[in-house]
């Protein structure tokens, strides 16, 4: 890795180890940003609504509890690989 100072370039030796710590991070980091944009997003633009009685506030927390779940389940599984 280069590293651009005062266009001086100095040279910062990384160890492969934390570069693949690195590069695992931003990978997760990738995929739950890509979840966000496609289940997350589309879950609670259908399920924005509280609802007007108990059964319909049970239903909006379920859904939601289960969208968490569903992302936690998918970064330990991302974070597995």
């Amino acid at each position: 890795m280069s590293v651009h100072l005062f266009h001086v370039r100095f040279h910062v030796p990384v160890d492969l180890f934390s570069e693949n710590i690195l590069t695992s991070c931003v990978i997760v980091m990738s995929q739950v940003a890509t979840w966000l944009g496609q289940i997350g997003q589309a879950t609670l633009t259908s399920y924005r609504d509280m609802g007007v009685n108990l059964s319909s506030a049970r239903d909006f927390l379920d859904i939601h509890e289960r969208l968490e779940e569903d992302l936690r389940v998918s970064i330990q599984m991302d974070m597995s690989v």
